[in-house]
């Protein structure tokens, strides 16, 4: 679950997601979304590319729901971190902006996993070759 602390100073921020494949188009394991560049849409349902052993973090009848993420995606500065937490085929390099909040996430017994940036709009997004 990712938890949102404190307002960013940042205007963006370049960082690493996993992300789930299909032909040339990039999807959120969690929720479904496809990643692209401009803003991030407001949604609250799981689309057909969801991974089956993640919940919907948008849902909001699920434990790992948290508001302030809805219209925002986040971001890790170290690339090890989404590839460990989630397993996906692919790794992207994104750079977001637009109202950036630091944060990390946490495990359903609140251990810290690792810092993220969150933000309203994706400005670039590349596939980091392996």
């Amino acid at each position: 679950m990712c938890k949102l602390t404190k307002k960013s100073k940042r205007k963006s921020f370049t960082g690493y997601k996993s992300v789930v494949k299909v032909g040339k188009k990039f999807y959120s394991p969690v929720t479904g979304m496809e990643y692209k560049v401009g803003p991030v849409p407001k949604i609250r349902r799981i689309g057909k590319h969801v991974l089956p052993d993640y919940v919907n973090v948008l849902d909001p009848g699920a434990a790992a729901y948290n508001p302030k993420m809805v219209g925002k995606t986040g971001v890790f500065e170290n690339p090890a971190l989404p590839r460990e937490l989630f397993r996906t085929n692919t790794l992207v390099k994104m750079t977001i902006t637009g109202d950036l909040y630091e944060g990390y996430v946490e495990t359903g017994g609140g251990m810290n996993l690792g810092d993220l940036i969150a933000g309203t709009h994706i400005a670039k997004i590349k596939e980091v070759k392996s």
